[in-house]
């Protein structure tokens, strides 16, 4: 019984981990795009164009991504597996679009 208690609390730190990476990684793309939409740059997504130039974006996009997180975090005893790849997959995802966004800029 303890190797499983350990077992779930190491997956529950590295569920609040990809959490708060998805929340940090969410927050700095819509910083980033504050900033290249003031800077002449354009907006591609149409939903998110119209307030892509102002200070709305990045709390949007941190508030958005907190809900999801917390929503899956609340599956994350029952679901560790799904958990951790829905976690991770998201990170990566919203990180991948940042780098090709750092490298559009360059």
């Amino acid at each position: 019984m303890e190797g499983l208690l350990k077992k779930l609390s190491g997956a529950l730190g590295l569920h609040k981990k990809l959490a708060i990476a998805l929340v940090v990684v969410s927050g700095i793309d819509g910083v980033l795009t504050v900033w290249a939409t003031n800077h002449g740059f354009i907006e591609v997504n149409p939903l998110m164009a119209p307030i892509a130039h102002t200070w709305i974006l990045p709390v949007w996009k941190v508030g958005i991504a907190t809900l999801g997180a917390v929503f899956v975090l609340l599956f994350s005893r029952r679901f560790p597996r799904i958990v951790t790849f829905g976690l991770a997959a998201a990170v990566a995802f919203v990180a991948v679009v940042l780098v090709l966004n750092l490298l559009e800029f360059m």
